[in-house]
């Protein structure tokens, strides 16, 4: 971990874009397509990491993945959750798999044929090493104080991201903040993003991704873009 002082001296000595990933985009790699509602099931959040760490391969200055001290301890507590999300969704498509060929069986018809029970499949142990692998190549911002004293206030004002007493989400902003306003005047002339796909605090309505309206002014006057999703981001950075 590094202060935010010695990021911005790194990012303005060797200029590149800024990517300030929230903790639910690593999770989300995880579980994401695992999720009961139609609509949230998907792969975007798994297709977007390995284009970055694909490119990031090829180009490792090409961006620079920017993390809280906080993300790392957040994915250390929900990643069992995930697991065990993703665990439960690969058993119960095993067990329809199952009824389809009893049922099969009694229409005498041949059953369809897997290799093997999905549940088996090292499935969740490959996207948490995919997610664990852009976690890697991040920048980790350790705790400013100044940055966790401003989050306090922002839960005993009951402002945004903390309108609903929650402090992580604040810590992860005011530190976001921090860095862009800092890099701006340090003369930083590279794209900084904020990711996040956490609807509930930082979108501006569950279906539209604008940063929220509370969010909006501070966010540009740090020189902060935002997007709700790592695909839209990456594409604004040309990759």
């Amino acid at each position: 971990m590094i202060s935010i002082t010695q990021a911005v001296q790194d990012l303005v000595a060797n200029p590149r874009p800024v990517l300030c990933l929230d903790t639910c985009d690593f999770l989300d790699v995880v579980r994401s397509f695992a999720d009961p509602d139609p609509k949230e099931a998907n792969l975007f959040h798994a297709q977007s990491f390995r284009k970055a760490l694909q490119e990031l391969t090829t180009r490792p200055d090409r961006f620079q993945t920017v993390i809280t001290y906080l993300v790392r301890h957040e994915w250390g507590q929900n990643i069992g959750e995930a697991r065990n999300k993703v665990g439960h969704h690969l058993g119960e498509i095993d067990r329809r798999i199952d009824r389809i060929a009893e049922a099969c069986g009694l229409g005498k018809i041949p059953a369809p044929t897997l290799s093997s029970r999905l549940v088996a499949l090292p499935l969740t142990t490959s996207l948490i090493a995919l997610a664990e692998g852009l976690m890697s190549q991040a920048i980790v911002i350790e705790k400013d104080v100044a940055c966790v004293e401003r989050a306090l206030e922002r839960v005993m004002d009951r402002r945004r991201p903390s309108h609903k007493k929650e402090i992580k989400d604040s810590i992860h902003w005011e530190h976001y903040l921090e860095l862009s306003r800092r890099l701006g005047a340090a003369g930083h002339a590279q794209d900084r993003i904020f990711v996040s796909a956490n609807k509930a605090d930082f979108w501006a309505d569950r279906n539209t991704q604008d940063i929220h309206p509370d969010l909006k002014d501070e966010a540009h006057a740090s020189g902060l873009q935002f997007f709700g999703r790592m695909n839209l981001a990456l594409r604004a950075l040309g990759v």
